[in-house]
């Protein structure tokens, strides 16, 4: 005889919660590449901001120095 309805039914929800439980560890390994490559993004956030400040800072002296070339000897 062919397996009991209730067998079969509380096969498939058994079926069905494993399923959610192998998504749900995909989830949080997909969360956890997520924060990883956040924090990565706020490092190299960072090390730009400063680069730019650099390269600021030389414009502004180049600027000075250029200026100081032009002004007429005493």
């Amino acid at each position: 005889m062919a397996e009991d309805p209730e067998n079969l039914t509380l096969q498939l929800l058994r079926q069905i919660r494993d399923e959610q439980q192998a998504m749900r560890s995909e989830q949080q390994a997909m969360r956890d590449d997520l924060e990883t490559i956040n924090t990565k993004l706020d490092g190299n956030t960072l090390i730009l901001n400063f680069v730019a400040g650099l390269v600021s800072d030389h414009e502004d002296r180049i600027t000075a120095l250029e200026a100081k070339d032009t002004e007429p000897a005493e």
